[in-house]
Formats: structure tokens, C-alpha cells, sequence
């Protein structure tokens, strides 16, 4: 019996980690996520420049990802045994970009999900740590890089800080709106049964759209596991969004239907976000802006959802 029990958990990890809502799961929306973006994208640029702005291709991610597989390394002036040694810590820092938000997304409680049914999984607090991985890996690279590149990671990791507060703000609002002291994901997606739960949940939802696109960080020199990294990396953050703020459905194929549309709808925006709204800006200002909006809405949700509870 407690064979059959260690190897129906091994089979569903396996299923997690590697097919939904892992490794298969997260591609597959990054590939819709960047084709909706790209056939999206022509209209919030100027018409002189519509015509530069092409759709993308459904499988541009795989085009990308097998240029950047084949493309060599750069001369370096460093010695051979140098150029190896850093390679390897780099590749390793690459890997840990994939494992974090890939365990991130097997651990996300998704309706149908193999793992949630015979386990307790999506503790909040660990998912958020996942994927936390993958900006800090990416500020440390930017970092070690050399002097040229300290500002970029500096600039890194404050991007993860800056979007820390609203994040946390946000899903504090959420715990407190639900009346649970727990923080396992699947509690925080009660369906709302008052007006001030469904405000929480609606102002809880705008903070972290505006927050959660500073989670991803880019490496100074792209590789193919960096790719695949980043693109895990904004499915997570998009399928936690979705599990977060939108109430579970009871029928089952609904409730799948609805997570992965809001989580489509959650890449997309941070695509616009992060292409459209920060690099207009200096990143001080776009700092200050998101501290400005994302931070003062997830605070009033935090209030609403006390003032609810009193």
C-alpha cells in the first residue's frame, strides 16, 4: 500500500513538472502569450511604425530558441580555462532560472492538476521564493558581469524589491478579504460572496498585473536556458495571477477554461507592460510610477479588506 502511494506521488511530479502545469503547460501558453502579444502590439504603436511592428509567428519561441542554441560565444580576451570556468557557473545559474519557475508552476494548485489531488500543494510563500530565482540569477549575472554591467544588475534586482511590496500588499488583501490565515493558494480563490470581496479581488488584481511583469529579470548575455527561463518564468507569473485573482469555477473544464484564459490575458498584459510602459521611461521614474499606482491600489484593497472583516 505505501508503495502504491510513493509511486502514485512520483507519477504525479512527474506529470506536474513535466506536462501540465509544468514544462509542456508553460511553452504552450508562452507561444500563445507571445503570438497574442505580437499580433497585438501594431496597435499601441504609432502608425509610421505599424509597418516595422510585425505580427509574430505562432512558433517564433522555438526560431529563437534554436538561433540561440547554435549561436557560439563571443570572443573573449579572457584565458581558456578562465573562459570555461565561467561558462560552466553561468550555465548553472541559466539552469536554476528553468528549475525555479518550472517547479513554481508544477507547485500552482491549477484546476485538474494531478499533484493537488492526492497532495496539499501550493503554499504561497514557496511558490513566491521560486520565483524569485529567476530575477535574482539574472541581477547576479548582470552583476559579475563587470563594471560595465553592475548598474544593469543593480538595476535587476531592484526591479524583484520594487515589485515586492505591491505583491505582498496584494496578496495580504487577498488573505484578509478571504478570512483565512493560510497560505496555500487554493484558499485565497474562493469565489467572492460580498461587494467588498469583489472589490478586493478586483483592485488585488490591478496591483499585481502592475507588479508582478518587475519578477522577470533578463540575462546580460541570452542563451537558450535563459530563454526558456524568462518565458517559464511569465507563464508562472501569468497562471498565479490567474489562480490568485479569478474565483474557481465548479465545473472542471470551465474551471481550466477560465485559469488559462486569465492567464493568457495576465501574459499578454505584462508584455504590454514591460515593452510599452517601462522602457518609455527611465527606470527611476518607472519605479516611482509603479510605486505611485500598483502600491497605493493594493493598499487601499489591503484597507477594504480590513474594514470588510471588522
Amino acid at each position: 500500500m505505501l508503495q502504491g502511494d510513493v509511486l502514485q506521488t512520483l507519477v504525479a511530479w512527474a506529470i506536474n513538472l513535466l506536462l501540465y502545469p509544468g514544462l509542456l503547460l508553460g511553452l504552450m501558453l508562452a507561444a500563445v502569450g507571445e503570438y497574442a502579444w505580437g499580433a497585438l502590439r501594431p496597435l499601441l504603436v504609432p502608425r509610421l511604425q505599424r509597418l516595422q511592428a510585425r505580427p509574430h509567428d505562432l512558433l517564433q519561441p522555438l526560431y529563437t530558441l534554436r538561433k540561440l542554441a547554435r549561436r557560439q560565444s563571443a570572443f573573449s580576451w579572457q584565458p581558456y580555462e578562465q573562459r570555461a570556468q565561467d561558462r560552466s557557473s553561468s550555465d548553472l545559474l541559466a539552469l536554476a532560472s528553468v528549475i525555479g519557475p518550472l517547479l513554481a508552476l508544477a507547485l500552482i494548485p491549477l484546476p485538474g492538476s494531478p499533484l493537488a489531488r492526492i497532495a496539499s500543494v501550493g503554499n504561497l510563500l514557496l511558490v513566491l521564493v521560486l520565483l524569485a530565482v529567476q530575477p535574482l540569477t539574472s541581477a547576479y549575472l548582470r552583476l559579475r558581469d563587470g563594471s560595465a554591467q553592475s548598474l544593469p544588475g543593480e538595476q535587476a534586482l531592484g526591479r524583484l524589491l520594487t515589485g515586492l511590496m505591491p505583491t505582498l500588499a496584494a496578496v495580504a488583501a487577498l488573505s484578509e478579504a478571504a478570512g483565512v490565515r493560510s497560505l496555500q493558494i487554493a484558499s485565497l480563490s474562493t469565489a467572492p460572496e460580498t461587494a467588498a470581496q469583489f472589490l478586493v479581488r478586483l483592485l488585488a488584481g490591478a496591483a499585481l498585473l502592475v507588479s508582478l511583469p518587475w519578477w522577470v529579470g533578463e540575462s546580460p548575455h541570452e542563451s537558450a536556458t535563459s530563454y526558456v527561463g524568462r518565458l517559464l518564468q511569465r507563464a508562472a507569473l501569468a497562471l498565479l495571477w490567474s489562480v490568485l485573482v479569478l474565483p474557481a469555477a465548479g465545473e472542471l473544464g470551465w474551471a481550466i477554461f477560465v485559469s488559462l484564459g486569465g492567464a493568457l490575458l495576465a501574459y499578454v498584459t505584462f508584455r504590454a507592460i514591460s515593452e510599452r510602459w517601462v522602457p518609455a521611461r527611465r527606470a527611476k521614474d518607472a519605479a516611482s510610477l509603479l510605486w505611485a499606482t500598483g502600491l497605493p491600489v493594493a493598499g487601499v484593497a489591503l484597507l477594504v479588506a480590513i474594514w470588510s472583516g471588522v
